[in-house]
């Protein structure tokens, strides 16, 4: 990005009035845009649909892929009786100054540049998980939210969830005794990608773009799309992607706002002989020495059992019930297990008696409470009403990066617990930044 347009930009951020506080005014109405249409996008597009009461709408899509906007345009006139304007580029819709947020539901390579720049813009911002590739990343939005006073949420939704709520409840009243460990299962069958097969990128598809800060590269059509999980200059593993979530869980729970002192990560590429970069089998450890309590996170991408009866205990499946994406705090007096996202229960003593038990009666992936306190707080604008502010987001994200760090290293990471910088292993600390491509660098702020 030139320089002229950060300056641009960065005045309208520091120019831009908080919106209107008063209630039933017709600019009152919160404008959406939504950066990213597939997967998350799409599913929160459907959700701001149904969230007509809170007075927000959706004031504009954009996609690189052409042809996956024009699909997403149409289903979203389909639904709602009218258009809506698309946009390839995201500056286009940042330039609106009638839009008052952006939802990046982006590949994580993108999440910190799209962030910045709606920062920049003077919108607030929900930014999917995990928040950032990388661990200066997550600082740098941080740091740029504070400067902007903008209000930013984390895409983990779990945190608005009333069942989540409700049982964080039970074990801060000591339903299981004092929790000295929290384990996470992202148990979820993922099939071969095979090999890179180099080819010219669809017409269709802005490659240049879709790459974004990322190093140019090859394409290839069995890397984009969902698979940009599996590599490292554009995803996280499965780490980012599915155990954002329990990290994040387990944190809230229990109250974690330090960094652990020491993390370590063992697995592998096991599974299936393909291209993907990120391990299938992975386990990764989180000590926490001034509160005595460990978190630990397992993924397995191959055929596995459900684990700790959660098979039979899901209430809503995305898949196959004998696979495992949930939670299990262990305590004093006895364990609770967290199937789904939604639903708890609860076995007490040496007989594991059945305690507290809620059975969920909503889809687990349901945006709506996260999104109606996105908005609660843009009204209000107070940070402090948000239940993922961006500094838990940059908390939990950092979990999946020291994760993935002890991994790529094969070392024990020791890490200052207040500051969250890698200790003592240059190394390590590297893998913790990159390089921006131009002209897609990071702006300062």
């Amino acid at each position: 990005m030139q320089v002229t347009r950060r300056t641009i930009l960065a005045s309208a951020a520091a120019a831009a009035p908080a919106l209107p506080r008063s209630p039933g005014s017709a600019n009152n109405r919160i404008r959406v845009g939504i950066a990213g249409v597939s997967g998350r996008g799409n599913s929160l597009m459907k959700s701001i649909h149904r969230l007509a009461a809170e007075d927000v709408e959706v004031a504009a899509l954009c996609d690189v892929d052409a042809s996956a906007l024009a699909k997403r345009a149409a289903e979203f006139q389909q639904l709602t009786g009218k258009p809506v304007p698309t946009v390839p580029d995201m500056r286009r819709m940042l330039d609106d100054k009638s839009i008052d947020a952006v939802i990046h539901t982006t590949p994580t390579n993108w999440h910190s540049l799209g962030g910045l720049w709606t920062l920049q813009a003077g919108k607030d911002a929900y930014i999917e998980k995990p928040l950032a590739l990388t661990l200066d990343e997550g600082e740098r939005l941080v740091a740029a939210t504070r400067k902007t006073n903008r209000i930013v949420q984390h895409g983990t939704q779990c945190r608005s969830g009333p069942e989540i709520l409700e049982a964080m409840h039970l074990l801060r009243e000591g339903v299981i005794g004092d929790i000295y460990l929290a384990r996470g299962i992202g148990h979820k069958y993922r099939p071969g990608i095979g090999q890179l097969a180099p080819q010219a990128p669809p017409s269709t598809l802005n490659y240049d773009m879709w790459r974004g800060p990322a190093p140019m590269k090859p394409y290839s059509p069995n890397q984009v799309h969902y698979n940009w999980h599996w590599f490292w200059d554009t995803g996280n593993g499965e780490v980012g992607n599915l155990a954002v979530h329990s990290l994040d869980v387990m944190r809230m729970v229990l109250g974690l706002h330090e960094f652990p002192d020491r993390v370590q990560s063992m697995g592998g590429h096991l599974i299936f002989d393909d291209c993907k970069e990120a391990p299938n089998v992975q386990t990764s450890v989180f000590h926490y020495a001034n509160r005595r309590v460990v978190l630990e996170h397992s993924v397995r991408s191959g055929y596995t059992n459900s684990e700790a009866g959660m098979g039979e205990q899901i209430a809503f499946t995305l898949g196959d019930r004998r696979d495992a994406h949930g939670l299990i705090f262990y305590g004093t007096e006895g364990y609770m297990v967290l199937p789904d996202y939604i639903s708890y229960y609860t076995y007490l003593g040496r007989d594991r008696k059945a305690g507290p038990t809620r059975v969920g009666t909503r889809p687990p992936e349901a945006n709506e409470p996260h999104l109606v306190n996105f908005f609660k707080a843009m009204r209000s604008r107070k940070k402090g009403d948000l239940n993922a502010e961006v500094e838990e987001g940059r908390r939990s994200a950092a979990l999946c990066h020291y994760a993935n760090i002890a991994y790529r290293t094969g070392r024990t990471l020791q890490i200052d617990s207040q500051s969250g910088q890698i200790q003592n292993d240059p190394e390590a600390a590297a893998l913790g930044r990159r390089e921006h491509r131009a002209p897609y660098q990071l702006p300062v702020i």
